[in-house]
């Protein structure tokens, strides 16, 4: 899997070598989704630096202003659990803000530890060597009467939570403290935490996490179950869809027609990428065959918003197969069709298509670990329920946008390198609204072991 790798530039601020030496182990420590993976420590003129992945979103203010309608509780309730996972093995963060949260390409929020604030319960940081976040930092942390806790951390993701944006936004910093110390809670955005029954119950939570006694405050496990709990009971968010346009399929459509469909709704096209001899060899050979589908796994020069090659990423082409062209020419574009539609962290992203023997073939992300059931095998101690709960996050956003995925099973439930479950396989989906309109010349064409009768 193709990664971007950068010297952790946090840690220009560190007082001294002694606290990257102490972040270090603890950061190498954390395995978890939401908490930026370290891959290692590298030399730089003469001194030591910790390496890590490099993410698309420098911060989830970042990701907003560009996915505006990205869904705020999943990304809030992400957050959540990966400062529960912070508690639970006694790390306390210690800076959490909105610059600490960076995003990956797929939307997924990861925590970043923070070198003057985070550490181990019990090994706490001198005062001069903490920074101060003043926004985001507790009553006690201000009155300087206690050092970062499990609960000033608390404190942090409450601000954090309550719009992904600045704290008490507009106000001086003076204001900012009168405030905290008089017990003023920020206003209640009524855009993003709205006045029903579900709002309600978050904006509890949110105050409580506030509390002046930090004894009253909620743990992160607790909040990040609400948070997930609201999360699937809202109806789904768009994170970046664009209206589509709208065409005919028909017994006289040809493949010209459909190319120019998908490119006008901003799919990219790497026919031309597959002309080339290095990638006919690659594509030789399929690396499964199926009566269904050919899928071949190959070293692809992904491009970039201006056309541009930005990396090389291995992929898997999917070309469907089957004996009539006229139903193989359908049945691709149906996939492709539904498939570009829908973006969620728990889908499959689709990175593009292209014509491969004449006919339309899907491009997408080669997931190492294969299927969910691969995945548990090779697992000491998996999580089922967080799988469920991902698995469930994903079905729920697609029931949201009126679409039947119809074929959920084992094999068609991928999981990443980070535990995210993707979804994918649209073949046989059902839309309640069709931008391309087909004639249905099938029924009950999902996977027999997992259909209701």
């Amino acid at each position: 899997m193709h990664i971007s790798l950068c010297l952790a530039e946090a840690f220009k601020i560190a007082r001294n070598l002694r606290i990257l030496a102490e972040i270090i182990p603890i950061w190498a420590k954390c395995n978890h989704p939401n908490i930026v993976p370290l891959i290692g420590e590298a030399t730089v003129r003469g001194q030591v630096a910790a390496v890590y992945e490099w993410l698309t979103y420098g911060s989830v203010l970042d990701y907003l202003k560009r996915h505006p309608t990205a869904d705020r509780h999943q990304l809030s309730a992400k957050i959540c659990d990966g400062v529960a996972y912070l508690h639970a093995n006694n790390i306390i963060h210690g800076n959490l803000k909105g610059s600490q949260v960076f995003v990956s390409d797929y939307g997924v929020p990861r925590i970043m530890l923070d070198c003057t604030g985070t550490h181990m319960v019990g090994k706490p940081r001198d005062i001069d060597e903490m920074t101060l976040t003043l926004r985001w930092a507790a009553p006690e942390i201000l009155m300087e009467t206690s050092g970062k806790t499990f609960q000033s951390d608390v404190y942090a993701l409450g601000m954090e939570t309550i719009s992904l944006s600045t704290p008490y936004n507009g106000m001086s910093d003076y204001r900012v403290v009168s405030n905290v110390m008089r017990h003023i809670f920020p206003s209640r955005p009524m855009d993003t935490i709205s006045d029903n029954e579900a709002g309600n119950v978050l904006w509890d939570l949110l105050t409580a996490c506030w509390s002046q006694d930090p004894k009253e405050r909620p743990s992160a496990a607790d909040i990040g179950e609400v948070m997930n709990a609201l999360g699937s009971s809202q109806p789904a968010t768009q994170v970046h869809q664009r209206p589509r346009s709208s065409m005919g399929f028909a017994p006289n459509t040809v493949i010209e027609d459909l190319v120019a469909f998908f490119v006008n709704n901003n799919l990219t096209d790497y026919t031309e990428e597959l002309k080339r001899s290095d990638m006919k060899i690659q594509l030789s050979k399929p690396y499964l065959a199926t009566a269904a589908a050919l899928l071949f796994k190959i070293d692809l020069p992904i491009k970039g918003d201006h056309r541009n090659t930005i990396h090389i990423q291995k992929v898997v082409v999917k070309r469907v197969m089957n004996e009539s062209p006229y139903k193989q020419l359908k049945r691709a574009t149906r996939e492709l069709y539904f498939w570009s539609g829908y973006k969620h962290d728990n889908i499959l992203p689709l990175l593009g298509f292209a014509v491969l023997d004449g006919n339309l073939a899907m491009i997408s992300p080669w997931i190492e670990n294969g299927s969910v059931t691969e995945y548990v095998r090779k697992q000491q101690k998996p999580d089922y329920h967080d799988l469920c709960t991902q698995l469930s996050c994903a079905i729920c956003y697609l029931h949201g946008h009126g679409l039947i995925h119809g074929d959920i099973k084992g094999d068609n439930v991928l999981v990443s390198d980070e535990g995210i479950v993707k979804v994918t396989d649209f073949g046989v989906s059902i839309a309640a609204q069709l931008q391309i309109e087909f004639t249905f010349t099938a029924v009950g064409r999902g996977t027999e072991r997992w259909q209701v009768r």
